[in-house]
């Protein structure tokens, strides 16, 4: 009986580490690729079915490339951590917060217009400005620059809603980095 017990025990352990793995990236500690997009999918879904408002924020470290060239990767890793945690310290519990890859990320903001999400973004780069990263790097700051989308009637998917957040994110890289800028969707050309 004990031996059952405890084979169940570890069965059930193995089954919340193989779920934490499907979902969570290892290095960050927040949501995966797989399973914002997933959410994602569900955040526009909601939308369309229901006209719960909702915005998209990709979220891009300026420069990244550069840190890790200059300090290698174990400091660019631990920039990615703390880069996490100074975004979540601002996040309200019904936000969600996941690694696209590398050093992009996605933040949904559920039941949320325009203007809130603006204070939102507002909060995140000023919170992302503070991380303290001077015993990493010498005389350097980490910055970031955001592109938002508000879910809208032509979005059909949730890769819609981040392409149209990603030309905010180019815009934000082109005018200076360390800011927010919304995306434009681009107007169908004219045959």
């Amino acid at each position: 009986n004990d031996r059952l017990e405890m084979a169940l025990r570890e069965r059930e352990q193995l089954q919340q580490e193989l779920e934490r793995m499907a979902t969570i990236d290892e290095l960050t500690g927040v949501l995966n690729r797989r399973r914002i997009l997933a959410i994602g999918t569900d955040f526009v879904a909601r939308f369309h079915a229901q006209g719960r408002p909702g915005v998209v924020l990709v979220v891009d470290i300026d420069n990244f490339k550069s840190i890790n060239d200059n300090y290698g990767h174990p400091v660019g890793d631990e920039v990615l951590r703390r880069f996490t945690q100074s975004c979540q310290r601002v996040l309200r519990p019904t936000d969600f917060l996941g690694r696209l890859g590398g050093e992009e990320f996605c933040i949904l903001l559920d039941r949320t217009d325009m203007e809130v999400a603006h204070r939102v973004a507002e909060r995140v780069l000023a919170s992302i400005r503070t991380t303290r990263v001077d015993d990493l790097m010498t005389d350097r700051i980490v910055t970031a620059s955001i592109g938002m989308s508000e879910v809208k009637k032509h979005h059909d998917t949730i890769a819609t809603v981040l392409h149209d957040a990603d030309l905010g994110l180019y815009e934000a890289k082109r005018t200076g980095r360390d800011r927010m800028c919304i995306g434009k969707p681009e107007k169908p050309k004219a045959a």
